[in-house]
């Protein structure tokens, strides 16, 4: 089994986790008080955020330019907050979506909504491109190059499995911490 550490083993970063099973965007957005006073110090400098496949998954009445749009809202409350920087994952395919049961629609839903996320951020213009993140500050769009396409999936159609599919998130968000660090603390000269 591959040895995930909690921080990341980043030297320069102190990571907590924060999530709930299921969770839903509404939900977050109710809690946001909750979860920010939960973290320590007063704020945190940075949060990831992987949120959004439930709520496309449960579809109803909401499209994913809405839900894209609920969670660049969220991502905005939280830098009200004082938080310095939000990363927002793309949303990974599924194989057995749970309230939609159809994977192609799930998905065709799912690309819908990467696809807004990427251009309300592109179309910012102090954006920049790096190997296919896209970053402004405040906000970062953050595809995992690895998991993109057809992410190794646990049994569940889900969730990914923990080799290769857990591995390749954890070295992904591992970079993202890393990328934000080096933003929040550039070092002069670069």
């Amino acid at each position: 089994m591959y040895s995930y550490g909690e921080d990341f083993d980043l030297c320069q970063v102190e990571v907590q986790w924060w999530g709930e099973s299921g969770m839903s965007l509404a939900r977050a957005k109710d809690k946001l008080p909750e979860i920010t006073e939960s973290l320590s110090p007063p704020r945190p400098s940075v949060i990831y955020l992987d949120v959004a496949g439930n709520d496309l998954d449960r579809r109803g009445d909401n499209s994913p330019s809405y839900i894209a749009q609920e969670v660049l809202c969220l991502a905005t409350s939280m830098l009200e907050q004082g938080v310095s920087l939000v990363i927002i994952s793309a949303v990974l395919p599924r194989s057995q979506p749970k309230y939609t049961k159809d994977s192609q629609v799930f998905n065709a839903r799912a690309t819908e909504f990467n696809s807004f996320m990427k251009d309300t951020l592109v179309q910012h213009e102090a954006t920049r491109h790096v190997a296919g993140r896209y970053k402004r500050p405040g906000i970062w769009w953050w595809v995992h190059q690895k998991l993109t396409d057809s992410p190794p999936l646990c049994a569940d159609g889900i969730h990914l499995s923990d080799l290769p599919g857990n591995k390749h998130l954890y070295r992904s968000i591992r970079l993202a911490l890393f990328e934000a660090e080096k933003w929040l603390n550039p070092i002069e000269g670069e």
